[in-house]
């Protein structure tokens, strides 16, 4: 059950909103908060302090991500726990419940739309179609800062917890490089 909740409080996250650490940054230079996170973004990390003092990692150590935001305001993310385990079949549609659980458990992703408020410095993912079906048709808010090339995102969880992401953004050059 832990786990679980973690796993939706992370995707909560996922859909969390943006402010510049310096509100004044976008504005001056003739910017909007909307077109500086236009672009491909790596999870740099990912946690949940809890109500119980805790610090988790929902998708264990190191997860792996990305989060594409287009100008059209199109928003694709997917995040990807670093351990996950190889189903014994090599068949996906024949995995054990163990495996199943697993792979549900240590993934989050969803695709849609976004909206960002420049005022309030939020982001909101207006999803279309989330790997957590309950999140279809919905829209997921959370409040960012963006320092350069690295956007935090907070969004507040359950029992006084709050979730944090970490995303650093991808440039040109670092993708032709990988090619």
């Amino acid at each position: 059950m832990i786990n679980r909740i973690s796993s939706l409080f992370a995707l909560s996250l996922l859909c969390s909103a943006a402010a510049p650490s310096h509100p004044a940054s976008a504005a001056d230079s003739g910017h909007s908060l909307r077109s500086e996170l236009v672009g491909t973004w790596v999870l740099a990390d990912m946690h949940a302090d809890t109500w119980d003092g805790d610090d988790r990692n929902p998708f264990g150590a190191h997860p792996q991500g990305r989060m594409i935001l287009d100008q059209a305001g199109h928003a694709t993310v997917v995040i990807v726990g670093a351990d996950r385990i190889q189903f014994r079949s090599a068949d996906r549609l024949t995995g054990s419940a163990a495996e199943n659980q697993a792979a549900v458990q240590g993934s989050q992703s969803f695709y849609g739309t976004y909206t960002v408020g420049e005022s309030d410095h939020s982001l909101v993912f207006h999803i279309e179609r989330s790997s957590f079906a309950n999140w279809d048709g919905t829209a997921q808010e959370s409040t960012i800062t963006l320092n350069a090339d690295v956007l935090t995102q907070i969004k507040p969880g359950p029992h006084s917890s709050y979730g944090v992401a970490r995303w650093q953004r991808v440039r040109d050059v670092e993708v032709a490089q990988q090619r």
